[in-house]
């Protein structure tokens, strides 16, 4: 189990090996997920990191405040759902707390058939999070 906790390779060792170790040994599991964690965000750009840095702290933080797994797994799934929706608002513009363009196409594309609503040239982007 030793061997897990301290592997840093990129390959995730089977289900059945990290359950084990969580049961065996819940810090040497919390330490081998926080390296997984610290490395998808070191492989991130230098942009996004602080983003997911700041993700990470608040899922640690949603966590640390669950009584058992089931709970983890529940508490995870609402986070999610919230965050899809404020997704789907981003898109929509409806959301305060994006800074959103219109997505609706621009004039120069109106006229032009050979390019659907969907192209680069014809729809604005989302700016970012504020």
């Amino acid at each position: 189990m030793a061997d897990i906790a301290n592997s840093c390779d990129s390959a995730l060792p089977s289900f059945d090996e990290l359950k084990a170790l969580a049961e065996s040994d819940p810090q040497a599991f919390d330490r081998f997920k926080q390296q997984k964690c610290e490395q998808v965000i070191a492989s991130a750009s230098e942009e996004m990191q602080p983003r997911l840095r700041a993700q990470q702290s608040h899922i640690d933080r949603l966590v640390g405040h669950c009584r058992n797994p089931n709970h983890v797994n529940m508490v995870l799934m609402q986070e999610l759902c919230k965050q899809f929706s404020k997704f789907q608002q981003a898109l929509q513009g409806d959301h305060p707390h994006y800074h959103t363009s219109r997505l609706s196409p621009s004039s120069s594309s109106a006229t032009s058939s050979s390019s659907g609503p969907t192209s680069e040239s014809s729809v604005t982007h989302i700016d970012e999070w504020r």
